[in-house]
């Protein structure tokens, strides 16, 4: 996974509020699932919420930067990302995440599935025994652009974040902080308002 550091995406902020007061209160899920459309930065998100909790020392609930754990997020050991085997997340891509969670670890660990609906049904039969018996400082965290082709099983035992697109004006007004001279507005017109590559 990316460890781009950029700022919070302005149509991130409730979303990122949400998620802050789950680490203030004590009450950190051990599952979310970041639903909505492509394009929209889930995966971008989901990296924010990784890099936030293995981070060894937050400044207010964001990653220092500069500890080993942030210099290593990449290539973290307890940061995994289970992606399809061509069109599926096969079921060993998920007994491999249970033996995973089975292990010690000093910190967290973080499982990010992209994208959830291409679980094959057994994987996500296997995925729900996990959900089911939740482990202590493990974290899944699902993306889906399509969640109604997940199971209501697996989605009612998750936190669900819904991301919206970026009103015009707030695109416009990143965009045009990323890059000031191109003319936004007619590439605005075919985006459909997703600015953020995958996720």
């Amino acid at each position: 996974m990316s460890t781009d550091n950029r700022e919070l995406l302005p149509w991130h902020e409730s979303q990122w509020r949400h998620w802050q007061q789950y680490v203030a209160s004590g009450t950190i899920p051990h599952a979310l699932l970041l639903t909505g459309p492509s394009g929209l930065g889930k995966q971008q998100f989901a990296h924010r919420i990784s890099r936030s909790l293995l981070c060894s020392a937050p400044l207010d609930g964001l990653p220092c930067g500069q500890c080993q754990d942030c210099c290593l997020v990449s290539d973290h050991p307890d940061l995994h990302l289970i992606q399809p085997d061509q069109q599926f997340i096969r079921v060993a891509a998920i007994r491999d995440m249970i033996h995973t969670i089975s292990l010690a670890s000093r910190t967290w660990r973080i499982f990010v599935l992209r994208p959830a609906d291409t679980l094959h049904p057994a994987a996500a039969n296997a995925l729900l025994k996990t959900l089911e018996e939740p482990t202590p400082n493990t974290l899944l965290i699902l993306l889906s652009a399509l969640p109604h082709r997940l199971p209501a099983t697996i989605r009612s035992r998750c936190q669900i974040l819904a991301f919206q697109p970026a009103t015009t004006t707030q695109a416009k007004t990143w965009l045009q902080q990323q890059q000031a001279e191109i003319d936004w507005e007619p590439l605005l017109a075919l985006s459909g308002r997703a600015y953020s590559g995958a996720g």
